[in-house]
């Protein structure tokens, strides 16, 4: 009887999953994974901003990165941003990101799966169609937060109604 209370009680006040929480969060951060040698990677920071102004920036800036980094041959380019909209101010912009992408033939792009307002039901954001076109692959970004407002994994397919879309990460080589 004790026991069957015990586990009725932690199972009510959720106690179990915090206790699987607090051991995961102990491991991982005490067993962390070796960051191999030849990954990069060209962060927005703080640093980035003062230099290159505010955000957005705009697709050219990122055109110019991709021809910066052609001469170095790297295997695979991710961006971490969303190219939703067309550029309005420079649709030319647009072009020139689609023409770097298509010439480094490297570059992963993502797509994001949200909700559109606090009502509605979650929704795939694509990339434009130009530039999805000449990305080697697309996949998702979405990332499932632990009701304590933590990701501690992902889903390796997403998508709506069919789980389509790789997960970025699982996309590149």
């Amino acid at each position: 009887f004790l026991l069957i209370l015990c586990v009725t009680l932690m199972t009510k006040f959720e106690l179990t999953q915090k206790l699987d929480h607090i051991l995961y969060d102990f491991f991982v951060q005490n067993n962390p994974l070796a960051i191999p040698e030849d990954i990069a990677i060209i962060a927005i920071d703080e640093n980035s901003l003062s230099t290159l102004g505010q955000w957005p920036w705009r697709r050219s800036t990122h055109a110019e990165l991709l021809k910066q980094l052609a001469p170095h041959q790297t295997k695979a380019i991710v961006f971490d941003i969303i190219f939703a909209e067309p550029d309005r101010l420079n649709p030319e912009a647009d072009n020139a990101l689609a023409e770097a992408m298509a010439a480094a033939n490297n570059v992963f792009i993502p797509i994001h799966i949200r909700p559109l307002s606090n009502r509605d039901s979650l929704a795939e954001i694509a990339p434009l169609k130009k530039l999805s076109d000449e990305a080697v692959a697309v996949g998702h970004v979405h990332v499932e937060l632990d009701n304590d407002g933590i990701a501690r994994g992902l889903y390796l397919r997403e998508g709506m109604g069919k789980a389509y879309w790789p997960a970025v990460a699982q996309a590149t080589p």
